[in-house]
């Protein structure tokens, strides 16, 4: 069942698009006559350091920061960032959706740190939660035929988890809005694919 407000944690590495999700999913709730308050944190987002958005959608809502343990959704645009902000998820009910393709941080790619294997990391957050959705972004991209649409792959899987208080559609028409020029079928591509494979996740189906 769809809530009437909504607390997302959007997390990623610099260059992922965070922000841009967070921008398209609020547009979409005022186009609902909904609430709104982003709070974002960059860090070294320029060297793809670690990037999380707090999203808040509902009627009245006074203060942008979700607190821990009551977001009713963490996305990670990458493994470790979605293991990093789990702690904001509720405790069993919260859905985790994260895309599996790794940004290597720059310690590992030295070799002077090692990166935890996607088993390891699903090990972690199953402490917090038993919904969670791996989901191979980039590969879907890949098929799209532009992987800059991986973000938006891993929206239309958010849209399709039943977590916004608003319709698929209603996010659809976000994404076909402020699609850059020349990328509107690519991205709507992008999103209904994210959108099958996370209702096939669902489904409990084999992709």
């Amino acid at each position: 069942m769809v809530k009437k407000s909504v607390d997302l944690i959007i997390s990623g590495v610099g260059g992922q698009g965070v922000i841009l999700l967070s921008t398209m999913i609020g547009r979409a709730a005022i186009n609902e006559g909904l609430d709104v308050k982003i709070a974002e944190t960059h860090g070294l987002a320029q060297r793809g350091g670690s990037v999380v958005s707090h999203v808040r959608i509902g009627r009245n809502i006074f203060s942008p920061l979700i607190p821990i343990g009551q977001a009713d959704a963490v996305i990670g645009l990458e493994p470790l960032e979605a293991a990093r902000y789990v702690s904001f998820i509720q405790p069993g009910s919260g859905v985790i959706i994260f895309n599996i393709k790794r940004v290597l941080p720059l310690p590992v790619r030295l070799g002077t740190e090692s990166y935890p294997s996607i088993e390891s990391l699903i090990t972690i957050l199953r402490k917090y939660s038993s919904c969670i959705y791996p989901i191979d972004a980039d590969q879907i991209a890949e098929k799209v035929g532009n992987i800059r649409t991986s973000n938006i792959v891993m929206l239309g899987a958010l849209a399709a988890s039943l977590r916004l208080p608003f319709s698929i559609e209603s996010l659809k028409a976000v994404v076909m809005r402020d699609a850059p020029k020349g990328t509107e079928n690519a991205n709507l591509l992008a999103f209904t694919l994210g959108v099958r494979v996370m209702k096939h996740l669902i489904a409990g189906r084999s992709l």
